[in-house]
């Protein structure tokens, strides 16, 4: 079987991707410093994700720290999100809770753009 090529893993096993999202706002400063209060907020509540009755995924599972080094200019919104060596749900954890959940919260980020590695 061959590794997977996304996301480029370090030799421990861990990674670092960058998400980007477009966005609709005219202030992108102040975009960028509710995001990271979001995330510092939305982490300290709701770290804990129940796919089941008997499956519950923690954040901290899969991920090193929040994400960090948020971002905005002009229509863009990025943010790197970092992966620990076992992660296995991190993909889920982005697209089915921290997308919809970041978007519901605030409507002027938008669909994600692109996910790419980024190198140490």
């Amino acid at each position: 079987m061959a590794a997977a090529k996304f996301p480029r893993r370090d030799p421990d096993g861990s990674f670092r991707v960058r998400v980007v999202h477009r966005t609709n706002t005219e202030r992108p400063g102040d975009l960028a410093a509710r995001v990271e209060e979001w995330f510092r907020s939305w982490l300290a509540t709701a770290p804990v994700w129940a796919l089941s009755a008997d499956r519950q995924l923690n954040y901290f599972d899969d991920f090193a720290r929040e994400p960090h080094h948020v971002t905005c200019s002009g229509s863009a919104l990025t943010y790197v999100l970092e992966g620990r060596p076992a992660a296995m749900w991190w993909r889920d954890w982005l697209a089915f809770k921290i997308v919809p959940e970041l978007r519901r919260a605030l409507p002027e980020v938008l669909e994600v753009e692109e996910v790419t590695n980024l190198p140490r």
